[in-house]
């Protein structure tokens, strides 16, 4: 069983991720991001830090995130520090299942990895 301390904190981390006002601040989205991140998008392309960073300067890379809903909530450790969130993202486009490992250390909650796969309509 996760702490509720560590929830919070992976919890809280991952929605400023997704709010459109720190998505545009590099130095936010570098406080948030680990040196080692990755993620897979959903289209299977390979983002690094540094790219991310650039990409989420971009108002398109936050449309629709102001009304999103986090569904489905999971944490569970995977590791010294490391943390599994996975959640379902509700949004007027439709919804995305989402898992993001977080590293918990002295510098605060950073995102290693993160994956979004769209959920098909039936």
């Amino acid at each position: 069983m996760v702490e509720e301390w560590v929830v919070a904190a992976v919890l809280g981390a991952e929605r400023r991720l997704l709010d459109p006002a720190v998505r545009t601040n590099n130095i936010s989205v570098e406080n948030l991001l680990d040196p080692a991140f990755v993620e897979i998008g959903q289209s299977g392309r390979l983002w690094s830090r540094e790219a991310m960073i650039c990409a989420l300067r971009e108002p398109r890379m936050s449309s629709g995130l102001g009304h999103a809903k986090l569904a489905a909530v999971h944490v569970e450790g995977v590791g010294p520090d490391l943390y599994l969130l996975t959640y379902v993202l509700e949004l007027q486009a439709g919804s995305t299942r989402r898992s993001s490992i977080w590293r918990l250390d002295g510098q605060g909650p950073r995102i290693v990895f993160h994956r979004g796969t769209r959920i098909d309509s039936p």
